[in-house]
């Protein structure tokens, strides 16, 4: 059995990227993965993005707080998450370098030597 992966998106005011970058979660090769989307109290249409993937998803879940930094975003991610394993992507374009082309899989097969991904 896959290990299950925890993908934990936060945003701030990331309407203009959010698309991309969920996006590219989508396309990962993994495909066993929970989505929390993390919304550090957006005053954009930040929710308006994440709800179209989370409504089409079982897996995606969205978290709304009050404006309290990126490190209580990711906490309240952790505090949901399900995951074997986490992976922790910003909206932004260097949130989607860090998970790149290769796939969550395949970071992971580097990172803990585990072969199952």
């Amino acid at each position: 059995m896959e290990a299950l992966v925890t993908v934990i998106v936060t945003a701030y005011n990331a309407a203009d990227k959010l698309e991309e970058c969920l996006n590219s979660v989508v396309a990962q090769s993994y495909k066993n993965l929970e989505v929390h989307i993390i919304d550090d109290g957006s005053k954009d249409n930040t929710f308006q993005i994440a709800n179209e993937y989370v409504s089409a998803r079982s897996n995606w879940f969205y978290h709304y707080q009050e404006n309290s930094g990126v490190s209580v975003a990711r906490n309240v991610g952790i505090d949901n998450a399900k995951g074997d394993y986490i992976a922790f992507i910003d909206a932004d374009p260097l949130g989607q370098l860090i998970l790149g082309n290769a796939g969550i899989g395949a970071d992971l097969r580097q990172i803990t030597g585990v072969d199952g991904f």
